[in-house]
């Protein structure tokens, strides 16, 4: 499964599409996400898009037990979030203070999201 690549103001970024997905579709999804950040040399900017997805507490703790932060810490510069509500804010809220990752912002419109992202 490959991600797709936007270019955003000169930035190249990898768009992460979890939309309607469901859970055991969400988990696959980001299996071979890792594994594909995994085959990446250069720095990745990346835009996550969980619109009408659940977030379940099997691919929560996929996130946590799986590498996602090593990875992150390893591959990732910034991560832009979009398609939350209150529940999966809450998971993220958890994710970061676990794992100390203050790269991630949330936005609620892609463009600002991609604007972000370009940045400096």
């Amino acid at each position: 499964m490959e991600l797709d690549w936007i270019e955003h103001k000169g930035r190249k970024i990898k768009l992460v599409d979890y939309r309607n997905l469901n859970e055991d579709q969400m988990i696959e999804k980001f299996r071979s996400t890792m594994k594909e950040y995994q085959s990446i040399s250069e720095p990745i900017y990346s835009l996550l898009d969980y619109s009408d997805s659940f977030v379940s507490s099997r691919y929560f703790n996929a996130l946590l037990t799986e590498g996602a932060a090593e990875t992150r810490r390893d591959k990732i510069v910034k991560s832009a979030i979009i398609g939350l509500n209150l529940a999966k804010l809450a998971y993220l809220d958890i994710y970061k203070t676990l794992t100390q990752d203050n790269r991630i912002r949330v936005f609620e419109k892609k463009e600002d999201a991609l604007d972000w992202l370009a940045e400096p």
